[in-house]
């Protein structure tokens, strides 16, 4: 469960650079979107486990 917003978040962010940019914008919007997901589960995982 904490790992799920990572690929959330990539394939969201993949998908919102194709439509802003094309290929390139997919690029950018994969790498911020892996970026922020790592961030939301590392967060999310923190959350469970007490450390708030």
């Amino acid at each position: 469960m904490g790992c799920l917003p990572l690929p959330l978040a990539f394939a969201l962010g993949a998908g919102i650079g194709y439509l802003a940019d094309g290929q390139s914008g997919a690029l950018w919007g994969a790498l911020a979107g892996a970026l922020l997901g790592l961030l939301a589960s590392a967060g999310a995982v923190a959350y469970l486990r007490g450390r708030r």
